[in-house]
Parts: structure tokens; sequence; C-alpha cells
């Protein structure tokens, strides 16, 4: 069978496969779209969720060090307060 305006030889088998894939295509193109569209917020929620626990992760740290911190000047400020002063020499 000759395809008329583009002149090419075409199976009776081939046509019919061409139009149900064009009238299948849409419905399938449909599934596949949403089939994505739900990866993709899968993967979405998942980065979330991994960036809420970095966040803790780093606000426990932060707090962890601030905490040694005010320790280590507080020992710093004790010291100084409790080493004996030296009398000047006269």
């Amino acid at each position: 069978m000759r395809v008329p305006l583009i002149g090419v030889n075409v199976s009776a088998g081939a046509l019919a496969l061409g139009v149900v894939g064009v009238m299948v295509a849409p419905k399938v193109l449909s599934v596949a779209a949403d089939l994505l569209r739900t990866a993709t917020k899968t993967g979405m929620k998942g980065g979330m969720i991994a960036y809420d626990k970095g966040q803790e992760l780093i606000s426990g740290t932060k707090d962890a060090f601030q905490d040694m911190a005010s320790e280590a000047r507080s020992e710093i400020t004790k010291g100084i307060k409790a080493a004996p002063k030296k009398k000047a020499a006269a």
C-alpha cells in the first residue's frame, strides 16, 4: 500500500500498528508521566529528610562545641582568678 503525500510503501499491518500507536500513546505517556512525577516527589522527600537530619546534626555539633568553648573559657577565667598574685619587687 502506498501512503499518499509522502509516497512510501507501507504494509497494512504497519499502518494499523501506527494508528493504534497514535491512539494509545497519550494514555501510555500519561501513565509514564504520573510514574515519573511520583518518583521525582519521592526523591525530593528523601532529599528534604536528609537535609533536615543534617541540619539537626550540625545544630547538635554546634551546641556541643559552644558548650566546650564556654567550659574552657570558664576554666581559664577561674585559673586566672585563682592564681596567686605576685608581689612587685621593690
